[in-house]
C-alpha cells in the first residue's frame, strides 16, 4: 500500500503496480490512528477525489501565476476536471474517484423537471463483502449553448448512509437550472440558452 500525507496532487505515473492507494490528506496528530483504523478494517474509506490526479504533462501551462496582486486564468472555464473531461484526456485518476473495501450498483428511480429545478431519486445497493458508503454525483451538459462551455459541470452529489453487504439506501439529488446560467459578456446578463440539457448520474466524472 502507497500512503499519501499530503495536501495536493502528485504524480503518480510510474506506480501502475501498486494496487492499493490510500490519500489521508494530512489529519493532523490524528493521522496514525485514523491509518491503523483503517487497515485493521475499524474504519473503511470512502471519500472522493476533489480534482483531478494525472500525469505533470497533462496538466495546462498557459496560466499566469507571476503577478504577485492578480492571476489571470487564460484558460477561462477549462479549470480543474472541466478540461479534462472537455478534452477527454486519459487521466490516472478522474474528479470524484474513490474507492472503500466494497463494491456498490445504483439506479435511477426517477428524474424530474418542475419548473427550473430538477430532481433525481436513486437507489444505491452495497453488492460487495463489506460495509461502506457511496457517494453519487450529478453533472450537467448544456448541449445547445452559444456560449463557450465545459463538457459538463458537478450540480450536486450526495452520500449514502453507511450500507451492510446487500442493504439498500433510496438518495434525492436537486438543482435549480438557474443557479447554472452562464454569463454572456457581449450582453452583460446570464442566460440559459433553449434547447436539450443532459444529466449525467455516476460516482466519479468518468462513470456516468
Amino acid at each position: 500500500m502507497l500512503v499519501l500525507n499530503t495536501g495536493g496532487v502528485v504524480d503518480l505515473s510510474g506506480l501502475e503496480s501498486v494496487q492499493n492507494i490510500l490519500i489521508l490528506s494530512q489529519l493532523g496528530v490524528h493521522t496514525s490512528k485514523t491509518l491503523v483504523d483503517i487497515i485493521n478494517g475499524t474504519k473503511y474509506p470512502s471519500g472522493k477525489l476533489t480534482t483531478t490526479w494525472t500525469k505533470f504533462e497533462d496538466y495546462q501551462t498557459i496560466g499566469d501565476f507571476g503577478d504577485q496582486d492578480d492571476t489571470n486564468y487564460k484558460e477561462g472555464v477549462y479549470v480543474g476536471y472541466r478540461y479534462f473531461d472537455t478534452l477527454n484526456l486519459d487521466v490516472l485518476y478522474p474528479f470524484g474517484f474513490g474507492l472503500g473495501y466494497t463494491d456498490f450498483e445504483y439506479e435511477i428511480k426517477s428524474a424530474n423537471l418542475i419548473g427550473e429545478e430538477f430532481e433525481v431519486e436513486a437507489s444505491i445497493k452495497n453488492i460487495g463483502e463489506f460495509k461502506g458508503k457511496e457517494v453519487l454525483e450529478l453533472y450537467l451538459s448544456k448541449t445547445n449553448t452559444t456560449l463557450d462551455e465545459p463538457y459538463q459541470v458537478l450540480v450536486n452529489f450526495v452520500k449514502s448512509k453507511e450500507l451492510s453487504p446487500m442493504e439498500e439506501d433510496t438518495v434525492i439529488l436537486k438543482f435549480k437550472l438557474s443557479d447554472f446560467a452562464s454569463y454572456d459578456t457581449t450582453t452583460a446578463t446570464y442566460i440559459l440558452d433553449q434547447g436539450t440539457y443532459i444529466l449525467r448520474l455516476g460516482n466519479s466524472s468518468r462513470n456516468t
